[in-house]
């Protein structure tokens, strides 16, 4: 984008820069294809089951499909460039095309490569031999040999726990699963979904996955685009597909075998010999074979779970973002011949003391329009980060007193926080949000609760407290923010959608369904975790994990 010469009329400055708040993004450098030629898409050949070469060596997946579907509904016209995962990454970083079909997000990919909305969110799983080492934590990885993915998101999160292991990395999961059936190596790491789907694939007995999913790694996939204008057709096209439940369709068609169901034959059949053999054996091998089913069973529905849990979340959180390019596009289509005309009146027609009042109010509908965009643009788009040292203990402060003065007299306000708690490295302002929003929730599940029973008890407390264990993420020398309240808490189904983007209980006019997707956005991106117990009638908790330091990749070194 060239630099904007010293003699352009100050009013053309200040129109360009409006414009350019409104939109929110600078135009890629990359240049986007003809509107007359097609779309310039990379796709893997290597990547099972989201885009390889079946049998007929004809280009199949899960994220061909959608991507198929994305560009029908929205009209593009696409020629898919193939090839290796590997080589497919460097030449679209390099820029050789615009659109990558199947591109992990991570913090450190940003830059000039914008994300669709995720169309699918993968937890990761150790997988094992069936007659291999005993591994059911990542606890028993110490002194063991695990193959994971080279450079992936599994690397750098064994890495992180600084477990003793020895790291054997290779090129994609469909090798080191090949690997670990061949008895070369104790574990391998990669996403529980794509595993299982390798594993029926190849038809390996003896590899199964171990343990629940790993809550503290996970991967997004996305569709990448050099091109913001073009990622804005795309995630257009997924909104579509996820309102008129093509996604859904397509998403069966690819994983629907891999959903929990009950025992297969082959456990019946198992279980039934068991029962022969309890039977014929007595009371005494009885005894002990009833220890050993209850724990396979056990570990059978942990993993059953694990499966839903990752599943659902998927289908949960695959939304976010999805209608956010389009929406921001129309508003900012809207706000801003409405913000330029504005200010053009104000000049031309300065000495009207009654026009300048209207202006006035046109002018804060319009910024208060332009907030809810900004909004939404953090579902979709990359924002400011601007980490610096900032105390939790102040945040929380600052924040209970701009709420305080909105709540019903009768709830009290509990505030646990030791002053003397060290400094977190983080973006102040997404902190404010994250802290206000769990306050505001609290309070308004509050009044929900004294407009039912005002004899009812009504109670917040707001807890800081140092984190001492890594819990698989770096966050030793973090800090642990809880908002306790004793509303009228959530039932299990509403729990589950609690941090969905637009879901919300309130009646029409009274939230927008951002405040809670905000929290966890926030606090996923700052490398933290939230979580959130909840028992109808009782209360609610929020707890919130934060690292001592950001999760942004350029950050500087801070002091011990």
């Amino acid at each position: 984008m060239p630099l904007l010469d010293t003699v352009v009329p100050v009013r053309l400055l200040r129109a360009i820069v409006l414009f350019a708040l409104l939109a929110g993004y600078v135009p890629s450098a990359a240049a986007a294809p003809p509107p007359d030629g097609p779309l310039l898409v990379g796709a893997a050949t290597d990547h099972y089951p989201y885009s390889y070469l079946d049998a007929n060596h004809k280009l199949t997946g899960f994220a061909v499909d959608l991507f198929d579907e994305v560009a029908r509904v929205g009209g593009l016209k696409i020629r898919r460039i193939i090839g290796t995962s590997a080589d497919l990454n460097r030449r679209f970083v390099a820029g050789e095309f615009p659109v990558a079909q199947v591109y992990g997000y991570s913090r450190g990919r940003e830059g000039p490569t914008w994300f669709s909305a995720p169309y699918i969110t993968l937890k990761g799983a150790l997988f094992v031999r069936r007659d291999g080492a005993r591994i059911d934590s990542l606890a028993d990885l110490a002194g063991r040999t695990v193959i994971v993915g080279r450079g992936s998101e599994g690397e750098e999160f064994l890495k992180r726990t600084g477990l003793a292991v020895t790291l054997v990395p290779v090129d994609s999961a469909d090798a080191s699963l090949e690997l670990l059936a061949q008895g070369r190596y104790d574990a391998a790491l990669t996403s529980r979904l794509t595993g299982m789907a390798i594993v029926a694939r190849s038809g390996y007995r003896n590899v199964l996955p171990t343990g629940p999913p790993i809550d503290d790694l996970t991967v997004s996939l996305c569709f990448g685009s050099h091109d913001l204008d073009r990622l804005v057709q795309i995630n257009e096209g997924l909104a579509i597909l996820y309102r008129t439940g093509d996604y859904e369709r397509i998403y069966r068609r690819w994983f629907a075998r891999y959903e929990p169901t009950s025992f297969t034959p082959q456990e019946l059949a198992y279980y039934a010999a068991g029962v022969f053999f309890v039977v014929a054996v007595g009371a005494v091998w009885m005894s002990w074979h009833q220890r050993r089913l209850s724990h396979r069973v056990a570990r059978q529905a942990r993993e059953l779970q694990g499966m839903d849990a990752e599943l659902a979340q998927g289908r949960r959180l695959r939304a976010v973002g999805e209608m956010v390019g389009g929406i921001a596009h129309e508003f900012n289509n809207l706000l801003t011949p409405i913000v330029l005309k504005v200010e053009l009146l104000r000049e031309e027609r300065g000495a009207d003391p009654a026009l300048q009042r209207e202006l006035e109010v046109i002018a804060g509908a319009a910024d208060r329009a332009a907030t809810l965009t900004r909004r939404l643009l953090t579902f979709g788009r990359k924002g400011e980060h601007e980490p610096a040292h900032v105390h939790l203990s102040e945040i929380v402060a600052a924040n209970v007193d701009l709420v305080l003065p909105t709540c019903d007299p009768r709830i009290a306000l509990v505030v646990d926080v030791p002053l003397q708690l060290p400094a977190l490295f983080q973006n102040p302002a997404d902190l404010h949000q994250v802290v206000l929003n769990l306050l505001m929730n609290a309070r308004d599940t509050l009044h929900d609760k004294l407009e039912r029973d005002t004899a009812a008890d009504a109670k917040v407390t707001v807890r800081v407290e140092p984190l001492t264990r890594t819990n698989g993420r770096g966050l030793a020398g973090g800090q642990r923010l809880s908002v306790t309240d004793t509303g009228v808490g959530m039932p299990r189904e509403v729990l589950e959608r609690i941090f969905e983007p637009f879901f919300t209980t309130k009646e029409v006019g009274r939230g927008t369904g951002l405040g809670l997707a905000t929290v966890w956005h926030l606090v996923q991106t700052c490398g933290g975790r939230v979580g959130v117990e909840s028992t109808p009638g009782v209360g609610t908790t929020f707890r919130v994990d934060l690292p001592r330091e950001s999760g942004l990749p350029d950050r500087p070194a801070t002091a011990s």
